[in-house]
């Protein structure tokens, strides 16, 4: 969670720092804000799938430790640019390694499908939180201006870069490869964790192993695309509406793990009601579901694609086009068209809208093959094979059920 809040603070920050003179500072003009805040999502888009697939092959806890070090270094000297251009320099830098984390790979390496979803809700608690508080610390910090002949727009972004740097040091010594190298479990509990994940349906040795072929089906799956193309859409809304943070994204920090608790238990990843319909109105509307929303989806696709490769690659896949919506969203909500935004706003609930379609086909799309697979339609891709060789075929065993 921390190495997320960081990660999104470290990403958003720039917003803040226009409040206290970065435009003026840097000579910008016209949409050149906008081109600096969406450029960092060139080189995370480029990036994010690689990064997903080598985090196994060259141990997490190292390569998370140098990405998150490195963001931060880079994130604290954006804070001393000089030029328009420098600071293009710093965000498409920021993106090469702020693409790194894959968080969502890395639970599933210690977490059934049961447990996946209310873990991922707790990162996006952590994003929730620093989109309430960034801007409360960046007013503080901002309060510094002049001290030490710095502007305060300069001290947010060197302050906030800060912790990145100390974490990226940290991390080595507190976050575990994988469970069987975590010190701080017994011979007893690594033997656990390793036989209730093997209990999972296509949760093979050889389905934990990388294989191209595995890349290769992903980009075959329509499913994936589909995940990618609703991703884009709920992501839209995020990158885009950045008003009025502070009581919208509180109320996230408690409603994101909510949902994912009785989605948990139902084993769903829509829900079929909204809980406490009569307070709705009290809040804004839009900030109360829009972390679930987003965040839902992703341990969604994790779990219905149990071979790694497969699933690295999905899931690298679906944030990368999510992604690629912060190079559209910044241009959305032109200052010049505030207080009502009919533009940014009218953009933003046709995306959503798209995706709440999409994700309502896929639901309808995944019963329909369990119901196949319940009646014994698909058990000819599997005449032949021993129940290991079946169960290693992931998603496409007539064995495996989609979770709906």
């Amino acid at each position: 969670m921390l190495i997320y809040l960081v990660s999104f603070l470290d990403r958003v920050n720039i917003g803040n720092a226009r409040l206290f003179g970065l435009e003026a500072d840097l000579g910008m003009k016209g949409t050149q804000f906008q081109l600096a805040v969406a450029i960092l999502f060139v080189t995370y888009l480029l990036f994010e799938v690689p990064s997903n697939l080598v985090i196994k092959k060259l141990r997490p806890s190292r390569y998370i430790a140098f990405i998150t070090f490195a963001w931060g270094v880079i994130a604290t000297l954006t804070g001393i640019v000089q030029s328009y251009g420098g600071l293009i320099a710093c965000r498409l830098i920021l993106g090469v390694f702020e693409a790194g984390p894959g968080m969502t790979v890395y639970l599933t390496f210690w977490y059934t499908r049961k447990e996946l979803a209310l873990r991922i809700g707790y990162l996006f608690v952590s994003a929730a939180l620093a989109g309430a508080f960034g801007g409360l610390l960046a007013t503080g910090i901002g309060q510094m201006e002049g001290v030490s002949g710095l502007r305060g727009w300069r001290w947010i972004i060197i302050i906030e870069g800060l912790p990145a740097v100390v974490l990226g040091c940290l991390i080595p010594f507190v976050l575990a490869d994988n469970p069987e190298s975590a010190t701080w479990l017994t011979r007893e509990e690594k033997a656990y964790i390793q036989a209730r994940k093997l209990r999972q349906q296509g949760e093979t040795s050889d389905a934990q192993k990388f294989h191209w072929n595995d890349v290769q089906k992903c980009f075959k799956d329509p499913k994936v695309y589909a995940f990618a193309a609703a991703q884009f859409g709920c992501d839209t809304m995020l990158y885009g509406f950045r008003r009025s943070d502070v009581p919208p994204c509180c109320l996230c920090f408690r409603q994101v793990p909510s949902p994912r608790m009785v989605l948990r238990r139902r084993r769903r990843r829509i829900s079929p009601r909204i809980p406490h319909p009569d307070r709705t109105g009290l809040f804004r509307v839009d900030r109360m579901g829009l972390y679930v929303i987003v965040g839902i989806p992703l341990s969604w696709l994790a779990n219905n694609v149990p071979r790694y490769a497969k699933r690295t690659s999905a899931t690298g896949f679906q944030i990368t086009i999510g992604n690629a919506s912060g190079v559209m969203a910044p241009f959305l909500y032109a200052t010049n068209e505030k207080p009502r935004y009919v533009r940014g706003h009218a953009v933003s609930l046709s995306m959503v809208a798209f995706a709440a379609c999409v994700y309502a086909s896929l639901i309808f799309v995944y019963a329909r093959i369990n119901a196949r697979r319940e009646r014994g339609e698909e058990d000819y891709k599997i005449q032949g094979k021993t129940r290991e060789a079946a169960d290693a075929m992931g998603d496409d065993s007539p064995h495996f059920r989609y979770i709906t």
